[in-house]
């Protein structure tokens, strides 16, 4: 027996009627539909000059975020990525938050160890640099929360201490327990003199990390990718957190979008000659990648690479147009002209870690059409006069893509000592 179930989606973005209606979207009405918002931050732990750094994820969203993926890369040489990659098939839920980065274990007992009708359990984050199992032994027997109740707690790597589950506590309230922000609470309940219990602290299993080559270095440059029903979905992450479970809320709206590489042609491709192939590289970040990789492949019928052309080029923020040059002669096997071809182009930092890959057939090759910047003479030149100190001064500028492509601009204010530089990428 077989049980097929098909989902409408009368307005075709992406999401079913069904879940439409479910979260409250207009199902015909394809600019109305739930969607994940995915904001990210890097936490980060120095030992001399090594770097380990996990990632914080919240979903602000009505839908959920799957097959997140994120890749640290190099800016320069500066320092070199051990580790480049957290994730892969991760899943943030609507409205939830991930920290991919340190557990703690729920408290572990049994009925040979404890006797008590109390209920013990774990919380916080663990920010230790080694697994502790934490072990939990009831001095006093009593109720949770009266009379004198004390619980001694012993790391097993030299640290110890007590714990007041007697008179002044307030259940289920978490106490902490040491320094690395481990901490145990108690369910009302009665306690045995001897019960005991343990909890299991494990350091960050999935990170990221990378050496320090200099001083100064560059910090390194994280990039998020996450799925949702309209398909994949790509930024950068400017957020830096001074603890894994800072509010990500604060960094809402500063994720930086459009990051990207996609092929340009210029004409058809014959049997011989020499071509020029445009890539054009959209990079949203505020930092320059320094000796990238752009490497274009051509793939033939069996799957083999018959050429692969690399080009290294410096990418500075916003869009860059690198010119990639080749022939079909150094083809192996020979360029056969009957014969279609994938063409591939991989961008990559420095280490060869990937940034982002593009293809198309060596058949679609043609004179594509061409973006058109167009923006109005006077909004060129700014001039607010006098002003009073404190005034906040603004200008709406207005820019436009004319021609049949998409368009990338970069926009970047003066800098100056005396005013705040404000920046942004453009795709339209």
């Amino acid at each position: 027996m077989a049980l097929f179930r098909f989902n409408q989606d009368s307005d075709l973005d992406g999401y079913s009627d069904r879940s439409e209606l479910r979260l409250g979207t207009d199902p015909n009405d394809p600019a109305s539909h739930p969607l994940p918002e995915l904001i990210a931050g890097l936490h980060s732990i120095q030992a001399g000059d090594y770097v380990t750094a996990t990632l914080s994820l919240l979903n602000t969203g009505l839908y959920d975020a799957y097959g997140v993926e994120s890749v640290m890369i190099s800016p320069n040489d500066s320092i070199s990525v051990t580790n480049n990659t957290v994730g892969g098939s991760g899943r943030v839920r609507a409205l939830h938050s991930v920290v991919v980065g340190s557990r703690i274990m729920p408290a572990s007992y049994d009925a040979g160890t404890w006797q008590g009708t109390a209920q013990p359990f774990s919380a916080g984050y663990y920010s230790g640099v080694q697994d502790h199992v934490y072990a939990f032994t009831a001095l006093d027997a009593g109720d949770v929360s009266t009379g004198t109740l004390r619980f001694q707690w012993d790391d097993g790597a030299g640290a110890n201490g007590t714990l007041n589950f007697g008179d002044g506590y307030a259940s289920p309230t978490p106490l902490d327990v040491g320094s690395y922000g481990v901490q145990v609470g108690m369910v009302s309940g009665e306690i045995q003199a001897g019960d005991a219990f343990t909890v299991a602290a494990r350091t960050p299993r999935d990170t990221f990390q990378y050496a320090i080559n200099q001083a100064p270095h560059t910090e390194p440059v994280v990039l998020v990718s996450y799925n949702d029903p309209q398909g994949n979905h790509r930024f950068v992450t400017p957020a830096t957190l001074s603890h894994p479970t800072d509010d990500l809320m604060a960094h809402s709206g500063q994720m930086l979008e459009n990051l990207g590489v996609e092929i340009v042609t210029q004409e058809p491709v014959t049997t011989t000659g020499a071509y020029t192939t445009t890539v054009v590289v959209n990079w949203p970040a505020d930092v320059t990648l320094e000796d990238a990789h752009l490497f274009l492949e051509f793939v033939n019928i069996t799957g083999t690479v018959a050429a692969e052309v690399p080009v290294t080029v410096t990418i500075e923020p916003g869009p860059t147009v690198a010119p990639v040059e080749w022939s079909t002669a150094v083809f192996s096997p020979t360029f056969a002209p009957d014969e279609d071809y994938i063409v591939m182009v991989f961008w990559t930092d420095w280490q060869g870690n990937i940034i982002d890959t593009a293809a198309r057939p060596l058949s679609s090759f043609q004179a594509d059409p061409k973006p058109a910047f167009a923006m109005d003479d006077a909004d060129a030149t700014w001039d607010f006069g006098a002003a009073t100190q404190g005034t906040v001064l603004k200008r709406t500028f207005t820019f436009a893509n004319t021609g049949f492509l998409d368009l990338l601009t970069y926009v970047s204010a003066p800098a100056s000592s005396r005013h705040q530089r404000k920046k942004g990428v453009f795709h339209f």
